[in-house]
Formats: C-alpha cells, structure tokens, sequence
C-alpha cells in the first residue's frame, strides 16, 4: 500500500478526506499539534516553516498532499512564512527524498479578480489576484511550477474552491469540492506517470459551477459529485446575499473603502 503524507491534516479538508484516504493508503499526518490516530495512520508533528521537521517527515513516502497554510486574509508576514516558504519545504523536502508526485493546494483567489461570467475561458497561466492570500497563492503555483521543471516532479496545482461535507450557501452550489473529488484528485496525482505542473479546478461536477474542468480532465481527474442535490433548500434562503459578489474572489477584492491617498476626499 503507498504511503501519502498529508500537511495541514487536521484542517477541514485534511479532516473530511482522511477517512476515505486511510482505507486506500497508509498516511502520515503532519501537524503542528499532535491529533487523534485512526488505523492506518501514523503522526508527525511538527510546523510547516520547519524544513528539517517537513522532510523528515516525508522520507519514505510515495506522494505528498500539501494542504497546511494559512488560508483566510490577513497578516502578509505569515503568509510569507507559512504559504510561500512552507511550500518551498514541502517541495525541497519532496526532492531530497525522492517523492516525485505532490498535491499542492491552491484557491480560487489565485484568479479572484475574474469575473464570474468569463471564468470557463481561465487557463492555468492566468493570475489575478485581489487579495494578499491570493497573491501568496500565486507565489505557491509559481514555486510547484519551478520545482516540476527543475527536477523532473509531477506536480498538480489545485485551485480548490470550497471543501466541505456540504455546500452552505448558494454561492457554494458553484464552489463546491466535494470530500470524495478531493480523493479522487488524490488518486489522479498518486497515478501520474507524467513530468510536469498541472494547475485544475479542484470542484465538483456542479451543474452550477462557473469553471471548466477540462485541464482536470487531461489528466484524469473525473470528479463525480454534483452539489444539484442541495440547491432547493438553499436556494430558498432569501437572507443568503454571497451571490452578489461578481468576481470569483468574493468579498476578498475589490477598493479598500478605509484607504485614502493624501488629499483625497472621502465619497
């Protein structure tokens, strides 16, 4: 049975993919605190930025699933630290012990300044963040990308868009990423044979959705869930306004309304 190692296990995605992924693969789970072990998994704690702790942690393993990071807007100094550098680790530590095959997750905000009505025509070379956390997304794809040209790696780019049991909110209905796609992206990167960087959508086959998951197809991604299922109910909830948002990086975007040049005046 291969062995994959999972940072940022005990997020949510780590969380929901975990019982799925053990009944396939042997996992190690990298964490910054120690968590509760299933059969079938072992522990290795340690923190992100630590790149000692990353590969020890790595040795021996057939794939990496990279999901540690910070993931809300924020502080840009952590982001440096534990988006940008600690992919860096993830991936030095992949080359210095052989482990050929990583998952690297991205966001929907590496692209989040696209409009929602053009986003079927955005290719993997597009960026265009809106956000710090998007920004650091880009620098994430940038460096997965050096690493798979540099030493030979197959490396898969996911642009998740919302991991969770269920979609919440009607904006999700498009978003969603269902925890057994998120598998089946795992499995496609384990079975990859190819060199290469390959950035995808990382959604579900949501009748709603505003990507195109074509590049997830040329390499065997077939997601098989469709958020259809939930739309009623949500779509009933006439308190639920994150449709309004244009762009793909939601609320995440847009003017500062607090910044004012100097002299300027307030609208």
């Amino acid at each position: 049975m291969e062995r994959i190692v999972v940072t940022g296990a005990d997020g949510i995605a780590g969380s929901l993919i975990r019982p799925l992924l053990r009944e396939r693969y042997e996992l190690t789970l990298f964490t910054r605190e120690q968590v509760p072990l299933q059969d079938g998994e072992r522990g290795a704690v340690g923190d992100i930025q630590d790149g000692e702790a990353v590969a020890e942690a790595v040795r021996g393993a057939d794939a990496i699933v990279h999901l540690a990071g910070v993931s809300t807007e924020g502080d840009f100094a952590s982001m440096i630290d534990v988006n940008i550098r600690g992919t860096h680790n993830v991936l030095e530590a992949a080359r210095r012990h052989g482990v050929r095959r990583v998952l690297i997750a991205s966001s929907a905000h590496a692209v989040g300044g696209v409009a929602i009505e053009d986003a079927t025509t955005v290719g993997p070379d597009h960026m265009s963040p809106t956000s710090f956390y998007g920004a650091s997304k880009v620098a994430v794809e940038a460096l997965a990308r050096v690493h798979a040209e540099r030493y030979r790696m197959s490396v898969v780019i996911a642009r998740i868009g919302t991991v969770l049991a269920q979609p919440r909110t009607k904006r999700q209905l498009a978003t969603w990423l269902s925890p057994a796609d998120m598998v089946r992206l795992v499995d496609t990167t384990v079975a990859l044979t190819r060199v290469g960087a390959w950035t995808v959508w990382a959604v579900s086959r949501n009748e709603r959705r505003w990507v195109s998951l074509h590049d997830g197809r040329a390499i065997g991604y077939v997601p098989k869930d469709d958020s259809e299922a939930f739309a009623p109910a949500l779509l009933a909830d006439h308190a639920d306004t994150s449709l309004s948002w244009a762009t793909l990086g939601g609320p995440w975007g847009g003017p500062d309304p607090d910044h004012r040049w100097p002299g300027e005046p307030e609208h």
